[in-house]
């Protein structure tokens, strides 16, 4: 998983997927939708995204231990971080449309 070449914090496994892509009468509408785990505290996480997006120009907007931009391709994502023990658990979504 990449976007714009920003993957999941180190160490973190994508625990689902799910794909749904519609083309109808010219109009493409695409969400997909994963969770991940993270071996780090959804703070820590979310820091570390943050930073690397910087690193690759992309602006990020932070609420609490969430992450939402716009990659180059103009498709918009929403990374979300949740406590789950000392790690974290959380949802990727990206969409066009």
């Amino acid at each position: 998983f990449e976007i714009d070449g920003v993957g999941l914090y180190p160490g973190s496994k994508i625990t689902s997927m799910d794909i749904d892509a519609r083309d109808k009468n010219g109009a493409h509408d695409a969400r997909v939708k994963f969770g991940f785990t993270a071996p780090a505290a959804p703070a820590i996480a979310a820091d570390w995204m943050a930073g690397e997006f910087a690193k690759k120009g992309i602006k990020v907007t932070r609420t609490g231990d969430a992450l939402a931009g716009t990659a180059k391709d103009g498709d918009n994502f929403t990374i979300r971080f949740d406590p789950d023990g000392k790690a974290a658990k959380g949802e990727v979504l990206i969409s066009k449309s």
